[in-house]
């Protein structure tokens, strides 16, 4: 990367922005350094110069003058200034909000009252409801904007623009503080953090006064989450949170209702890992309801930990057609790099479920897979289905070339590598003992079913747990 600031900052336009901070220099309004568009014109992304390459740079900016380094830096400072600038105006352009305040700002200094009612009322027209903090924050902005200007006259408004322009500042400030301990209390879980939880137990008593200004249902979403990080045993809150966000999901921004089902989804996972099974039901529901919302797909891409997410949970409780109809409607939505991989190893662990073994063989060994967790996950499936089969002898060479891809696969961690060894090691017992099960004595059978049990609590790590559990439990 560039050293030099402006190189960094014209590196990251794409080709028509580009087009557009040229003609951007091109305008008087903005640029009268003549300088400036023509270094510019010399310049080609990604731009990378060397000495050499700087001083032919110089040689045609500045007309064969006698190279200078100052001459060339002050170019580049002038330049350097204008694209901030223009990428300013690109990030403001983003916002109405923005260009209608300073619109009513200029009316108002410039004493243009009928321009400043007319403009006013255009845009309490054009107002949405406000759902979220930036709504709020507008709103404060436009009732003070409204007070400036009522200071302009002799008498002030009728409507008392004082008292909304305080209270959309309460909403503001306390949907954000809550947004943000929210995530302070979440990250602190993940990286062992102690935040300063400034001002909460202020926020909590304000909040149980039930102002009605305050009765938002984004502040009484951040609310019932906050409650959820500190007391996850309270299941309470969390069904509270789930209802919430279902009757008002269609009132939300995209972005603040996956944030806050993310939430949700987060408190299911840590109850299922816990061994409460009850929440794979509320989670599936989650992903049913995000679906349903588009809030799964971004930019026409579902993402396959989502699409494979679904489809374990939907397995697990046995919703096997609607998860057969998901999995065939929704692959064409996968990013194409994965498609084929994902579809192939998703529809094979549903055959697998449903007891088809030799549709799983099939499928499973006519796709040649492209992706290492793929590759891995589809030999997990072989290597259950063998087992259930009986097919001792298939499941031993699968298990042993399956090692060895392990072993020589760069692309897996260590503990992934161990994880996996273990499983093949604690597999291969089960299976002699299911094996010796039709020919050795009952005794026998039992020592080493209580030698498997050892073995399953001493190996760690140890993937595909459950299964290995559950096949313990049949013998």
């Amino acid at each position: 990367m560039s050293k030099i600031l402006l190189y960094q900052a014209l590196n990251s336009l794409n080709p028509s922005e580009w087009q557009q901070f040229e003609l951007f220099l091109a305008h008087p309004l903005f640029n009268t350094n003549k300088k400036c568009q023509m270094y510019l014109s010399q310049l080609k992304v990604p731009i990378n110069l060397s000495d050499s390459d700087h001083k032919r740079l110089f040689s045609k900016v500045f007309n064969n003058e006698k190279f200078s380094e100052q001459k060339l830096k002050d170019v580049r400072k002038v330049l350097y200034k204008h694209i901030k600038k223009f990428l300013a105006l690109k990030e403001i352009e983003k916002n109405e909000n923005d260009w209608d305040l300073a619109i009513l700002k200029q009316f108002r200094n410039r004493g243009l009252n009928d321009l400043y009612n007319i403009q006013k009322k255009a845009i309490e027209k054009k107002l949405p409801i406000a759902n979220i903090p930036q709504d709020f924050l507008f709103q404060h902005q436009l009732a003070e904007e409204a007070e400036h200007f009522a200071e302009l006259g002799e008498l002030r408004q009728t409507d008392d623009q004082l008292q909304q322009m305080v209270d959309w500042l309460d909403s503001f400030y306390i949907a954000k503080k809550l947004k943000w301990i929210c995530e302070m209390m979440n990250r602190s879980r993940i990286v062992n953090t102690n935040y300063q939880l400034h001002l909460l137990d202020e926020i909590k008593l304000i909040l149980k006064k039930e102002y009605p200004h305050l009765q938002k249902v984004i502040i009484n979403a951040y609310y019932l989450v906050y409650e959820t990080l500190r007391q996850a045993d309270d299941v309470e809150n969390f069904y509270r949170l789930k209802s919430l966000l279902d009757e008002n999901v269609e009132k939300l921004p995209r972005a603040e209702a996956i944030s806050l089902y993310r939430y949700a989804q987060n408190y299911c996972i840590g109850k299922i890992n816990k061994g409460d099974v009850l929440f794979m039901e509320e989670l599936y529901n989650i992903y049913k309801k995000l679906l349903i919302n588009g809030l799964l797909i971004e930019k026409g891409i579902l993402a396959h930990p989502h699409f494979k997410n679904i489809i374990t949970l939907g397995l697990r409780l046995k919703d096997f057609d609607w998860i057969y109809t998901f999995i065939e409607e929704s692959n064409n939505m996968l990013d194409s790099n994965i498609r084929e991989n994902a579809y192939h190893f998703n529809l094979a662990t549903y055959y697998y479920e449903i007891g088809n073994f030799d549709l799983v063989i099939d499928l499973l060994n006519s796709v040649k897979f492209n992706d290492v967790y793929y590759e891995i996950s589809s030999k997990y499936i072989l290597l259950k289905v063998y087992y259930d089969l009986n097919e001792y002898s298939l499941l031993g060479y699968l298990t042993s070339s399956f090692e060895r891809y392990i072993k020589r696969n760069k692309e897996v961690s260590t503990q992934n590598r161990q994880g996996i060894v273990n499983f093949l090691f604690v597999l291969k017992n089960l299976a002699k003992i299911k094996e010796w099960k039709g020919f050795k004595k009952k005794d026998f059978i039992e020592k080493q079913l209580e030698k498997a049990k050892l073995l399953l609590e001493k190996k760690k790590p140890i993937v595909n747990l459950p299964w290995l559990k559950a096949k313990l439990e049949e013998l």
